[in-house]
């Protein structure tokens, strides 16, 4: 159907201008089935020509005009349509619509086919031509004359070959062949070059390989040596020739060898799981055999070299003979254990202290029993941390002694320690300044000193006593004197004021015109008998207690007697109500004393004096506890017993004082130990006790208490 329209909203300009263009272009192409034009919103402006039964889409004429896209459409068997976008002077307007046959479509493309390949097999035919007539006269043909040169005269060496070349460029002409040839010279220069270095490096490692005394060989992966350097002559005694053809088997021990194929099979796993440290080299000692069958000790350096494929494919070693300084490790070890050995046998502590870090070095196993430490914690600690703390035995004093070991070489010094647990104790140091490996060290002999200082104190103690008991002595014997005359005066009063039946009283009351008997009646009346018979009852009871100090002062001689335990408990308990002081108020007397004394308990073979101190120092402790804590009814409970399974005799002082605790207890028996003020008690009292029953004696000492109910001791002699 012959359709021209035009759209009522499209301009009357636009129109002018577009309809007679597409009926011109219409009428002149009998191939152009029909044309439409459109605006960008899918509006026709103009039309020609007979349409198809169908109408493009709007939506996709708005699409194809907004996103300026060209589409074929086949609208049937024999039509095609094209739409393409449409502009008027550079200006876009919409979109045309040109229906084509079938026939037009595939003439065209026909066309378009023959030309392209037409233009196609014409290039390639003169770039071919182009091609072949510049290889032949570049490329070939000088390959061609060099190749002839090469084939007269192959069989010169290299240098030679090199030297006619060289000639024969100078002569040519700078041509093809004369370019070829001049390539071919640098070529062979080059290669000659590098094989000149090649050759001297070679020779270079060569020489070095050939003169180390280190064995420098390698292997492929299946333990076949490749090549091993002359110095395994004078390492393991074989020749090159002889070692080529024996196997790292045939030269190892078992062990070194079993070492060996681990660490290769360790190697391999590494690089076979893609750890880069597979292919670093690695260093291990092991033994070897010699040719006569003696070992030696190596330190072998070995390292896997990869193939193209980055693969295993050889293995690289370095051995070195290390027997000698094996020996030398193993006397230095050897001499390191004897050390070690005398460093822990001794008896006394022996401390290496860092002057720098003021930390411990080292310590042998007697400093770790002393102190009471792990040894990992005893290094982490100080000089400061052992030691007492208690002025001068402080850091000040540490210094002090540091100081003058430095300045005189050593110094020796009795200093206040103390063990992990707390408890301080004394100890003789000597103090040694000395350098150990460049390195400033102080080495310190500790020595336990605690048993010496209570052996000293007790003998000084025992001096005191023999002090006080020559002091007792001379006053016991001047005592003596005046006591006997006042007795002795006593009595003769008595007589001569009683006694009716001596002459000399009777003259003597005649003469005064006085009967005797009015006399005692006098005396009776008024007392004075009494206290004449007082008077005596004292004196005697002075003379006893003088004759026990003089007993228990005087010098012992050690020897062993048979004695009663409930005597010598009597004597020791007048001896003790003696003590008075009116200071504190505190009077023995006022104690009361509770006797339980087995009466089958035999003699007892002891030293009297020693035993008395013992229970003497027993009464004062526990009759000062009750003193001071103002016990109400103060009072001793004294027993003995016979203890016959054991055959031991016990006797055991009970007070009702306020008692001790748990720790005071375990204590009680050290010495310097007193719970008394500063002052007051020396701590030796209990502790001499102590060594005299169980050391002198062979007995056993002990003691039972707990807070507020008093406390209990127990000595046990054997008989």
């Amino acid at each position: 159907m012959e359709i021209s329209c035009v759209d009522p909203v499209v301009s009357t300009i636009a129109y002018d201008r577009i309809s007679p263009a597409i009926e011109t272009l219409y009428r002149k192409n009998q191939e152009i089935v029909y044309i439409e034009i459109y605006d960008d919103t899918a509006n026709i402006i103009a039309c020609v020509g007979n349409f198809p039964a169908h109408h493009l889409d709007i939506e996709k004429i708005v699409h194809l005009s907004r996103n300026q896209t060209i589409s074929e459409l086949q609208t049937n068997k024999n039509d095609y349509e094209l739409i393409t976008h449409l502009n008027v002077e550079d200006r876009h307007i919409g979109l045309i619509r040109i229906g084509v046959t079938k026939e037009y479509l595939q003439t065209q493309l026909e066309k378009n086919i023959l030309y392209f390949l037409g233009s196609f097999i014409i290039a390639i035919a003169l770039t071919s031509l182009v091609f072949y007539c510049f290889t032949n006269k570049w490329i070939v043909m000088p390959i061609i004359k060099v190749s002839k040169i090469m084939k007269n005269d192959g069989h010169d060496s290299l240098p030679t070959l090199f030297d006619k070349i060289k000639k024969y460029n100078i002569s040519i002409t700078k041509d093809e062949i004369g370019v070829m040839s001049i390539a071919f010279e640098r070529m062979i220069s080059s290669i000659m070059n590098r094989t000149r270095e090649k050759e001297k490096a070679e020779n270079r490692y060569r020489l070095i390989a050939e003169n180390v005394s280190d064995v420098i060989w390698t292997m492929d992966m299946n333990f076949v040596f490749t090549y091993i350097s002359p110095s395994i002559h004078q390492q393991n005694g074989y020749t090159v020739e002889e070692a080529m053809k024996i196997t790292p088997k045939d030269i190892m021990p078992p062990d070194s060898f079993k070492k060996a194929t681990n660490l290769h099979q360790k190697k391999l796993k590494s690089i076979e799981s893609g750890d880069p440290e597979g292919w670093e080299s690695t260093i291990f000692e092991i033994e070897q055999y010699r040719k006569d069958g003696t070992t030696i000790w190596t330190s072998i350096n070995i390292k896997f070299l990869p193939d193209l494929h980055l693969q295993p494919a050889s293995i690289l070693g370095i051995t070195r003979n290390i027997t000698d300084q094996k020996r030398a490790e193993s006397a230095l070890a050897k001499s390191e254990r004897n050390y070690r050995e005398i460093f822990n046998a001794t008896s006394d502590a022996l401390f290496i202290l860092d002057n720098e870090k003021n930390k411990f070095f080292d310590v042998n196993m007697s400093g770790l029993t002393m102190f009471g430490y792990e040894k990992q914690e005893l290094l982490k600690c100080t000089a400061t941390d052992i030691s007492s703390g208690i002025p001068p035995y402080d850091q000040k004093g540490i210094d002090e002694k540091t100081k003058k070991a430095v300045e005189e070489g050593s110094h020796i010094f009795e200093w206040q320690a103390k063990k992990k647990n707390g408890d301080i104790f004394w100890t003789e140091i000597n103090l040694k300044f000395s350098k150990i490996g460049n390195k400033e060290r102080m080495l310190s002999v500790v020595r336990d000193i605690n048993e010496r200082k209570k052996t000293r104190e007790m003998m000084v103690q025992s001096e005191k006593m023999l002090s006080v008991g020559g002091l007792a002595a001379g006053m016991a014997h001047e005592i003596n004197n005046p006591l006997a005359g006042m007795m002795q005066t006593a009595d003769v009063m008595s007589k001569r004021l009683t006694n009716i039946e001596i002459p000399a009283n009777m003259r003597a009351a005649e003469e005064i015109g006085i009967h005797m008997d009015d006399i005692k009646a006098f005396m009776e009346k008024r007392g004075i008998l009494r206290m004449i018979k007082t008077i005596n009852e004292s004196g005697a009871r002075m003379a006893a207690i003088v004759n026990n100090m003089l007993s228990f002062a005087r010098k012992s001689d050690t020897q062993v007697s048979s004695h009663s335990l409930s005597e010598l408990l009597d004597i020791t308990l007048e001896l003790a109500a003696t003590e008075f002081d009116l200071k504190k108020h505190y009077d023995f007397k006022m104690i009361e004393i509770k006797k339980e004394y087995d009466d089958t308990v035999p003699p007892v073979p002891c030293e009297r004096a020693k035993i008395q101190q013992v229970l003497l120092n027993i009464l004062r402790n526990g009759a000062q506890a009750m003193q001071e804590n103002q016990t109400p009814n103060p009072l001793f409970i004294v027993r003995t017993r016979f203890e016959k399974k054991r055959k031991m005799v016990s006797m055991t002082i009970q007070d009702n004082g306020p008692g001790m605790n748990e720790e005071t207890c375990k204590r009680v028996f050290e010495p310097f130990y007193t719970t008394k003020p500063v002052g007051i008690g020396t701590g030796l009292g209990l502790s001499v006790s102590y060594f005299i029953i169980t050391e002198n004696h062979a007995g056993e000492m002990s003691v039972e208490s707990t807070p507020g109910s008093g406390a209990k001791f127990i000595i046990r002699l054997p008989i």
